[in-house]
């Protein structure tokens, strides 16, 4: 067999892999993790601001939401504290700290009479 022909064979290969790339590999290293918990918690903090200037909420109603995202905060940085507590987080542990943070985010923007949308 020619080289010419397993040229195109290898070139999808390396074409997906890269597709791919961006996915997450488990089980992750802990510190990885936590850098990455920390960008969604800043993620989340930053769409609830969005919000709330996009629905105008009064400035009481900011602020109990804000004290409510910072225990948000503090309880999924604790439950990744515990997954993390081994050196590595599994994907399981993962889906469940995700999970518990759509959960969070859900009954705090039901609270403020937001709508989901997608990708919040």
């Amino acid at each position: 067999m020619r080289l010419v022909h397993l040229l195109p064979a290898i070139a999808l290969l390396f074409v997906a892999s890269d597709a791919f790339a961006h996915e997450e590999t488990y089980p992750m290293k802990a510190s990885e993790y936590r850098e990455r918990s920390e960008t969604r918690l800043t993620r989340y903090r930053e769409r609830l601001e969005a919000r709330m200037n996009e629905h105008s909420v009064v400035a009481g109603k900011r602020e109990l939401a804000r004290k409510k995202l910072e225990t948000m905060e503090v309880i999924l940085r604790a439950t990744v504290a515990r997954a993390a507590q081994d050196g590595t987080v599994t994907e399981l542990e993962a889906e469940q700290i995700k999970e518990l943070g759509k959960r969070y985010r859900e009954e705090l923007y039901h609270e403020l009479g937001f709508e989901r949308g997608k990708g919040e």
